[in-house]
């Protein structure tokens, strides 16, 4: 079972500290490296290696993105659950995951550590 969520910071959920940020992405890089050792590198490149993190959110669901609606639905169906697991073991705070396809086209700009998003 996975760990209950941690406390939330001060920061509206949307627009994680710096530091949420980095720990973040050390703990997906952690947990692509498990998911590549456990089903092995043919398995990993055909279905894992293009997920993508987007975000973690307040209520602790990590949001993962994937090119295709045909690695969605399979990544969901055969991985999620395993994903899930792996990801709350590396960071606590995660309790599920979301998947969603990723839109064409440039990225919206990134706050600069230490720095508020600009208005949409």
């Amino acid at each position: 079972m996975l760990a209950p969520l941690a406390a939330a910071s001060s920061m509206p959920a949307s627009v994680p500290a710096p530091a949420d940020q980095a720990e973040d992405a050390a703990a997906w890089e952690r947990v692509k490296l498990r998911l590549r050792k456990e089903f092995g590198e043919d398995v990993y490149t055909s279905w894992l290696a293009r997920l993508e993190l987007e975000s973690i959110d307040a209520e602790g669901t990590a949001h993962l993105s994937v090119p295709t609606r045909f690695l969605k639905s399979w990544v969901e169906a055969q991985f999620g659950d395993r994903i899930a697991r792996i990801f709350g073991s590396e960071l606590a705070r995660v309790q599920r995951i979301a998947l969603s396809l990723r839109t064409v086209g440039p990225r919206p700009p990134q706050p600069a550590p230490g720095r508020a998003a600009p208005p949409p």
